[in-house]
């Protein structure tokens, strides 16, 4: 396709936005972008980089929610959506259309499901690793065993999503819609920018590092609010109910993502809890040996567990044995 016919396109896409397009014009757009794939991610980012400049929507708030319930009523989360004819909500049908468009094409290692058409969530197992791509550019890497879930309306009235586990995020940036993560006990609210986030459930610590930007934290009910600057590590205590911070190199925060891990002066609980976590093996830390620390950089891709373990043992701070499958730190 040339030039002048994008352009076309690039008009047409602007008339639904603006509501100035007919239902024919709309079927047209449908039908391009069911030519080709290439031609549905040409669409997609035009509307990402549109909704970069704005900063309210034309439609009112109950506007896109009943735009929302139509296209699911039509059976978008049930079958693969190749036409949607909308009149009064015309341009958030299509907006909506188009940024819940699957995103199995954005992710390596993951499942991405709707439960309900209520909500899409990205899921990576035991061993995998997912990196995607936001509706609104955000790019996502998740770590093993974690779990994304945004709602419909992301990047439309919201960028609001909840993860269980740990990501890394490069945060595309809108000041009109902060990007927010929610858990029970706190939120964390950027507009663009780069850090790590780890919330597992049966670890103590719930942590974020900030690579790039500012984050602001605030734990639930207002009870303590934190600002991040680059290099510093917000931690949270679930004994406590407190949030603390500390100068780090924020930068190998990410490191998991390169399947390496590297720990700076960390305890054998912590480092043992990441192992157990990436190998799927039962270690035991005795009280004895949890608060010793070590400083080391690991390939844990390259290197079984068991050499991690003899390696660490050969400095004599710290004994492993095994029985039955189960590794013990003495």
């Amino acid at each position: 396709m040339d030039s002048q016919q994008y352009n076309r396109m690039d008009d047409l896409i602007a008339d639904c936005l603006t509501r100035q397009a007919s239902p024919r014009e709309y079927e047209r757009l449908s039908a391009w972008m069911d030519e080709r794939p290439s031609h549905r991610a040409y669409v997609r980012r035009q509307l990402q980089a549109w909704y970069a400049t704005q900063c309210d929507l034309s439609a009112s708030e109950e506007s896109v929610d009943e735009a929302l319930y139509r296209i699911r009523a039509k059976g978008y989360g049930a079958a693969p959506v190749r036409r949607v004819v909308i009149h009064r909500w015309l341009a958030v049908a299509v907006v909506v259309l188009l940024l819940l468009l699957p995103l199995s094409g954005f992710l390596i290692g993951s499942h991405v499901r709707q439960p309900h058409g209520r909500a899409l969530t990205a899921e990576t197992g035991s061993r995998g690793k997912a990196l995607f791509t936001m509706p609104d550019g955000t790019k996502v890497w998740l770590n093993s065993n974690s779990k994304l879930t945004w709602g419909q309306a992301y990047g439309i009235s919201n960028r609001d999503v909840t993860l269980s586990g740990e990501g890394y995020f490069e945060v595309a940036g809108n000041k009109c819609l902060p990007f927010r993560i929610l858990s029970r006990e706190l939120s964390l609210t950027v507009v663009g920018t780069k850090f790590n986030f780890r919330n597992r459930r049966y670890e103590t610590n719930v942590t974020a590092d900030l690579v790039e930007g500012s984050i602001r934290l605030s734990l639930t009910g207002g009870r303590q609010e934190m600002l991040l600057v680059p290099n510093q590590r917000m931690t949270y205590n679930r004994l406590t109910g407190q949030m603390t911070k500390n100068t780090v190199n924020a930068k190998h925060a990410r490191l998991w993502t390169l399947s390496r891990m590297r720990f700076e002066d960390a305890t054998v609980g912590e480092i043992m809890g990441s192992l157990q976590q990436y190998y799927q093996k039962r270690i035991v830390v005795l009280p004895g040996a949890a608060s010793v620390r070590f400083y080391c950089n690991l390939d844990v891709e390259q290197e079984s567990l068991d050499n991690i373990l003899h390696n660490m043992s050969s400095t004599g701070k710290i004994h492993v044995s095994e029985q039955n499958g189960t590794y013990y730190v003495r």
